[in-house]
């Protein structure tokens, strides 16, 4: 049953994958076939391994810079992790109803001679290689193919942060898959639906932790709903004036403490679902 899932996740995959390469091939090509545009002010042109902005000074001249030659030009590495691990959420919540899908015809994979955890945890192994998968082709097409083609990967600046960022940016991946299974395990129909509503639920927490005008219990609701949201631990990535990466979050955590806290829900969210699937009567 695990290769079942496997030509699941590898079709969702390919589709994933071809939407990426064509968005970013599309960029590419549309920054190729500018030439700089007009010319008159600040304009950009890309070429096979260079950027270069022109500039209309003051007297009217222009200037062309490399991009590779401007001295405050840097990309941080926990930047690009954060971009791909939010495409490593999405491709997470695709296939984070695979035990759902299996009650249309789970009498076939319970008549083997296989223990039901087994069969989950393999469904479990094949979707969680499949979400790394997505996060390396996202971090090197989405993110190394652009700057390469700009001359810029020297720029990449690696902090010890940037790692705590992949660890967390993974942790929320496998967290939300965690939380989807959970709910969608035990039903019938609807996982597809909840899977795609739960992007809808997140975001509309994510905001009303400040609207105290709800009314004090509502809004203790959302505040504890809020630590089971993947958002709240990872919502945005920003860019300080000192060029260290900040990770926005609902609460004051730090980055190692965030990481373990996804981690660990991601694993309870994962053993509640392979309970309610064990309990599933044919």
């Amino acid at each position: 049953m695990a290769y079942v899932e496997f030509l699941r996740a590898r079709r969702a995959f390919y589709i994933f994958a071809l939407v990426i390469a064509a968005l970013v091939g599309f960029a590419l090509l549309s920054l190729f076939m500018s030439h700089g545009g007009s010319r008159g002010g600040n304009s950009f042109r890309l070429g096979f391994g260079y950027a270069i902005i022109f500039h209309k000074g003051a007297d009217g001249r222009i200037t062309e810079t490399p991009v590779s030659d401007i001295p405050d030009v840097a990309i941080p590495l926990g930047v690009l992790f954060g971009i791909a691990a939010y495409c490593a959420a999405i491709f997470a919540t695709i296939l984070s109803t695979s035990l759902n899908r299996e009650r249309d015809g789970l009498d076939f994979p319970l008549t083997r001679p296989v223990s039901r955890e087994r069969i989950a945890l393999s469904y479990f192994g094949v979707d969680l290689l499949a979400i790394a998968a997505v996060f390396t082709f996202t971090l090197i097409v989405l993110c190394l193919v652009p700057l390469a083609t700009a001359g810029l990967l020297g720029r990449i600046t690696v902090t010890p942060q940037s790692w705590w960022i992949l660890v967390l940016g993974l942790g929320v991946s496998f967290m939300w898959y965690g939380l989807v299974q959970a709910v969608t395990a035990g039903l019938r129909v609807g996982g597809g639906w909840i899977a795609g509503g739960s992007w809808a639920l997140f975001s509309v927490l994510l905001l009303l932790p400040g609207a105290t005008f709800l009314g004090p219990i509502v809004h203790f609701a959302v505040v504890v709903l809020n630590f089971i949201n993947p958002l709240a631990y990872f919502h945005s990535v920003g860019i300080g004036d000192d060029r260290d990466v900040t990770i926005h979050s609902l609460y004051g955590l730090g980055l190692a403490a965030r990481s373990g806290i996804v981690w660990a829900i991601g694993l309870v969210a994962c053993a509640i679902a392979l309970q309610s699937w064990k309990r599933i009567e044919v």
